[in-house]
Protein backbone atom coordinates (compact mmCIF):
# COMPACT_ATOMS: atom_id res chain seq x y z
CA UNK A 1 0.00 0.00 0.00
CA UNK A 2 1.34 3.40 -0.98
CA UNK A 3 1.72 5.88 1.87
CA UNK A 4 0.43 8.69 -0.34
CA UNK A 5 -3.06 9.82 0.56
CA UNK A 6 -3.45 7.00 3.08
CA UNK A 7 -3.05 4.48 0.26
CA UNK A 8 -6.04 5.68 -1.77
CA UNK A 9 -4.20 7.24 -4.73
CA UNK A 10 -1.66 9.70 -6.04
CA UNK A 11 -3.55 12.96 -5.41
CA UNK A 12 -5.85 14.10 -2.63
CA UNK A 13 -8.70 14.69 -5.08
CA UNK A 14 -8.51 11.21 -6.55
CA UNK A 15 -8.01 9.57 -3.16
CA UNK A 16 -11.08 11.25 -1.71
CA UNK A 17 -13.24 10.17 -4.65
CA UNK A 18 -12.00 6.57 -4.33
CA UNK A 19 -12.77 6.52 -0.59
CA UNK A 20 -16.27 7.89 -1.15
CA UNK A 21 -16.95 5.35 -3.91
CA UNK A 22 -15.75 2.55 -1.63
CA UNK A 23 -17.75 3.51 1.46
CA UNK A 24 -20.90 4.85 -0.22
CA UNK A 25 -21.12 2.27 -2.99
CA UNK A 26 -24.92 1.91 -2.97
CA UNK A 27 -25.78 5.57 -2.31
CA UNK A 28 -25.40 7.32 -5.65
CA UNK A 29 -26.77 10.73 -4.60
CA UNK A 30 -24.63 10.96 -1.49
CA UNK A 31 -21.60 9.73 -3.42
CA UNK A 32 -22.03 12.31 -6.13
CA UNK A 33 -22.60 15.16 -3.66
CA UNK A 34 -19.61 14.32 -1.47
CA UNK A 35 -17.30 13.86 -4.45
CA UNK A 36 -18.37 17.18 -5.98
CA UNK A 37 -17.80 18.99 -2.68
CA UNK A 38 -14.54 17.13 -2.02
CA UNK A 39 -13.29 18.28 -5.44
CA UNK A 40 -13.84 21.89 -4.35
CA UNK A 41 -11.70 21.18 -1.27
CA UNK A 42 -9.09 19.37 -3.41
CA UNK A 43 -8.84 22.44 -5.64
CA UNK A 44 -8.29 24.59 -2.55
CA UNK A 45 -5.58 22.16 -1.41
CA UNK A 46 -3.82 22.50 -4.77
CA UNK A 47 -3.84 26.30 -4.43
CA UNK A 48 -2.07 26.04 -1.06
CA UNK A 49 0.41 23.46 -2.36
CA UNK A 50 -0.96 20.26 -0.81
CA UNK A 51 -1.16 17.09 -2.93
CA UNK A 52 -1.22 14.48 -0.20
CA UNK A 53 -4.18 14.13 2.16
CA UNK A 54 -1.72 13.01 4.84
CA UNK A 55 -0.56 16.65 4.97
CA UNK A 56 -4.02 17.99 5.83
CA UNK A 57 -4.10 19.30 9.39
CA UNK A 58 -6.65 21.01 11.57
CA UNK A 59 -5.05 24.34 10.66
CA UNK A 60 -5.58 23.60 6.94
CA UNK A 61 -9.25 22.86 7.63
CA UNK A 62 -9.53 26.09 9.63
CA UNK A 63 -7.92 28.04 6.79
CA UNK A 64 -10.39 26.43 4.38
CA UNK A 65 -13.27 27.51 6.63
CA UNK A 66 -11.92 31.08 6.66
CA UNK A 67 -11.60 30.96 2.86
CA UNK A 68 -15.22 29.83 2.59
CA UNK A 69 -16.38 32.49 5.04
CA UNK A 70 -14.77 35.15 2.85
CA UNK A 71 -16.54 33.74 -0.19
CA UNK A 72 -19.85 33.90 1.71
CA UNK A 73 -19.17 37.49 2.73
CA UNK A 74 -18.56 38.37 -0.93
CA UNK A 75 -21.85 36.64 -1.85
CA UNK A 76 -19.98 34.15 -4.07
CA UNK A 77 -21.56 31.18 -2.28
CA UNK A 78 -24.38 30.69 0.21
CA UNK A 79 -23.84 29.94 3.87
CA UNK A 80 -25.58 26.57 3.53
CA UNK A 81 -23.29 25.59 0.65
CA UNK A 82 -20.22 26.58 2.68
CA UNK A 83 -21.44 24.42 5.56
CA UNK A 84 -21.98 21.51 3.16
CA UNK A 85 -18.47 21.96 1.75
CA UNK A 86 -16.94 21.81 5.23
CA UNK A 87 -19.10 18.85 6.16
CA UNK A 88 -18.02 16.88 3.10
CA UNK A 89 -14.35 17.68 3.75
CA UNK A 90 -14.77 16.23 7.26
CA UNK A 91 -16.73 13.17 6.06
CA UNK A 92 -14.24 12.32 3.33
CA UNK A 93 -11.26 12.84 5.65
CA UNK A 94 -12.85 10.35 8.06
CA UNK A 95 -13.25 7.88 5.19
CA UNK A 96 -9.62 8.31 4.14
CA UNK A 97 -8.45 7.68 7.70
CA UNK A 98 -10.63 4.58 8.13
CA UNK A 99 -8.72 2.41 5.70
Amino acid sequence: MSPDNYGWGRTAGYAGAMAVNYYLNEKFGSRRSHIARWNVFAEYLRTVGIRDACDISISILRDYAVHLRRRVEKDEISTSYAVNLISSANVVMAMLLTR
